[in-house]
C-alpha cells in the first residue's frame, strides 16, 4: 500500500505521483497524485511539465490528506471522461482556489 508512505512524503511539502498501471493492454496507463496542502509556483510549473510525459496516463488527485485510524482520506478528482493530466491539474488548482481559508488560531 504506497499510499501511506506517500502521505508522510507530502507532509514535507512535496507532490508524489504514483504510477498504479497494472497491466496496460488491459487497462491502460493508471497514476494517482497525492498533493501537499502547499504548492508553489515553481511545483506548479514542474507538476505541469511532469504532466506532458504522462499524457496518455488517466490519473486521479487526491488532495486535503489526513491519516484517520491508520487510514488515508481526503478529496479526489478522478479523470473521468477522458480528461487530460493537465486538465486535472487545472481542475484541481481551481478547486484549490475556492477553498475558503481556515484559521486555526481563532
Amino acid at each position: 500500500m504506497p499510499e501511506i508512505p506517500s502521505y508522510f512524503i507530502t507532509q514535507f511539502g512535496h507532490a508524489v505521483f504514483l504510477n498504479m498501471t497494472k497491466n496496460v493492454q488491459k487497462y491502460g496507463k493508471y497514476g494517482m497524485f497525492l498533493m501537499p496542502d502547499n504548492i508553489s509556483d515553481m511545483q506548479k510549473k514542474t507538476l505541469y511539465e511532469f504532466c506532458n510525459t504522462i499524457s496518455d496516463y488517466s490519473i486521479t488527485i487526491f488532495y486535503d490528506l489526513k491519516l484517520d485510524y491508520g487510514i488515508l482520506d481526503g478529496k479526489q478528482i478522478i479523470g473521468a471522461f477522458k480528461k487530460s493530466p493537465k486538465d486535472l491539474l487545472d481542475q484541481f488548482f481551481k478547486e484549490k482556489e475556492n477553498e475558503p481559508e481556515v484559521n486555526i488560531h481563532k
